[in-house]
């Protein structure tokens, strides 16, 4: 048997909010507005992220990339490549490579 909902809820919510609101709802594929609001208060989460990882992967991107080109240019001027270049670079895309982990780590905790 289906459990009544005899219970009234009231919220304010200004203009811009019940557009936000309403355009979430509309993507979620509820079958009604009150229907995604009890879905998203029951089970939704808010989170607050420390965006410093995603500032430190672009910075260590750049780096790379900036690497990258000016091993190139050095390659395309003299026909030659140093096993420094290569070690620098493996040592670059390594330091992405763990950020994306533990971007990717953190990302995996919040969907449980």
């Amino acid at each position: 048997m289906k459990e009544p909902r005899d219970i009234i809820m009231r919220i304010r919510v200004s203009e811009s909010e019940y557009s936000e609101i309403y355009q979430q709802f509309e993507k979620s594929g509820c079958r009604s507005l009150s229907a995604y609001v009890r879905k998203i208060s029951a089970t939704g989460f808010i989170v607050n992220m420390d965006e410093s990882c995603f500032e430190k992967l672009i910075k260590s991107t750049g780096n790379l990339t900036n690497n990258m080109n000016q091993i190139a240019r050095r390659v395309n001027s003299t026909g030659r490549i140093y096993a420094e270049d290569i070690a620098e670079l493996k040592g670059k895309v390594e330091e992405v490579w763990q950020q994306q982990l533990s971007m990717q780590s953190l990302l995996q905790k919040l969907r449980r």
